[in-house]
């Protein structure tokens, strides 16, 4: 065997939008209509750039199964790029986009190989030499749910690189997605690299001597649960060495989720809050990559970020909280207005797309004093933060209820996760709302 590279994506979505929660500027349109088809261009630049060998992608090429002809003709006109320089872009059809005959609109470049449907196919990659260095296999969706545990019917051949692609959820028990564990790929020692597509988080599942399981995740996030940079990965297998896998930053775009704490504001308004929003915006300039999570190092990006999409979540306790809830429809319109303006012409553009409230007023907790029901709060409180058995149960039973509503797959990785900071939050601010509930019923009393 000898050194190759190339690079792994999936879940490009071509023909999807990205959400920015109602209309945007006219002056930004273009990038926002554009951002799904940038990140595959950018894939295609960092492809050239890298000389690589070959191009995989582990479906959801396009969004649905009735693909656009724009989407179509884009794909294929960046698969034209990588002709010219003789790379091969392999691929197969996801759950999003099934593959039938008459899927294809436009016919694809001669670089391009689109796996079957019908059963597992294998396609072998030369280099310039016309030496044999690797042979991928594949088998796309027939429909968009697809049962078949195709793992087992991967064939092989010895002494070269075999790498397979597969859309899978990685779970034996979802008859939906390609059923299979990690435990029944790494039982497959003949298979070097397992590509897998679906899940929309990059991941590297597993990783050692002259084998590797990745997910390089969704190109371009579309919505508030695909936050943070996207990208496609790098990979490099070198002979009796663990695979050296790199991220990619694709997105032109970016997703974040910031908190606004009103406790510093005594005895303000609305103006205070849009001057404290205004300048928590301006420390969004340093963003880090989900690469932090994948143990591998992140490639510079070959062009600048272009734009970040913001929800504000107002949070803490304070009397500015009962002007928000007063004027909660004004605010709401004032504050989303100046900021959508705010920031237009800087770089990267701030968009805001949505302005949540979760403020209180001051509790003077002293007034309940000695109060047995505050005492057995207190009590409640404790045993929910502290008891693992109970916080593990929390967990398990609200730790994936908030899904991802841009994806209606049943995909945990693409739902909000609740960890042990969230669920303490929680727990933190459904205390302040009972306490907020008893000290207005004894001023009532």
């Amino acid at each position: 065997m000898q050194r190759i590279s190339f690079i792994h994506t999936a879940d490009l979505h071509l023909g999807s939008t990205i959400n920015i929660g109602g209309k945007g500027p006219a002056e930004l349109e273009k990038i926002f209509t554009q951002a799904v088809f940038k990140a595959f261009e950018n894939i295609c630049d960092y492809a050239l750039e890298y000389s690589v060998d070959f191009v995989l992608l582990s479906g959801d090429i396009y969004d649905r199964e009735n693909r656009s002809v724009l989407a179509n003709h884009f794909f294929n006109k960046q698969c034209k790029r990588l002709a010219k320089k003789g790379i091969p872009v392999l691929l197969i059809a996801g759950n999003h986009d099934p593959l039938n005959e008459d899927n294809e609109l436009i016919n694809s470049p001669d670089n391009v190989y689109i796996f079957s449907s019908r059963q597992v196919d294998s396609r072998e990659i030369y280099n310039d030499k016309d030496e044999l260095i690797a042979q991928v296999s594949g088998c796309s969706y027939r429909g968009k749910a697809d049962s078949r545990r195709l793992y087992r019917d991967y064939e092989t051949i010895p002494g070269i690189w075999n790498i397979a692609l597969l859309h899978t959820q990685l779970d034996p028990d979802n008859i939906n997605y390609m059923p299979c564990s990690l435990e029944d790929l790494l039982a497959r020692g003949d298979i070097h690299y397992w590509a897998l597509g679906h899940i929309h988080q990059a991941r590297i599942i597993n990783r050692s001597i002259n084998r590797a399981v990745a997910y390089p995740g969704i190109p371009q996030g579309r919505d508030a649960g695909e936050a943070g940079i996207k990208g496609a990965l790098l990979v490099e297998l070198i002979p009796d060495c663990q695979p050296v896998i790199s991220f990619l930053p694709t997105s032109k775009i970016i997703y974040q989720k910031k908190e606004i704490s009103i406790n510093s504001i005594a005895n303000g308004n609305f103006s205070d809050l849009k001057r404290l929003i205004n300048n928590k915006a301006k420390e969004l300039k340093k963003i880090d990559s989900n690469c932090i999570n994948l143990n591998c190092d992140q490639i510079e990006p070959l062009q600048e970020l272009e734009g970040i999409i913001v929800d504000w979540v107002l949070t803490g306790r304070g009397e500015l909280s009962e002007l928000i809830k007063g004027q909660r429809d004004e605010l709401g319109s004032f504050l989303l207005d100046s900021l959508q303006k705010e920031f237009l012409s800087r770089k990267p553009f701030i968009w805001t797309r949505k302005i949540t409230d979760r403020t209180g007023k001051l509790l003077d907790e002293g007034l309940l004093g000695d109060s047995p029901i505050f005492k057995e709060i207190e009590d409640v409180i404790a045993v929910l933060k502290n008891k693992q058995g109970l916080k593990d149960e929390l967990l398990s039973e609200f730790g994936f209820i908030w899904t991802d509503k841009s994806d209606r797959e049943d995909s945990k990785a693409a739902s909000f996760q609740l960890d042990d900071q969230k669920l303490y939050d929680l727990i933190d601010y459904a205390r302040g709302l009972i306490i907020e509930e008893l000290l207005e019923r004894r001023e009532r009393a």
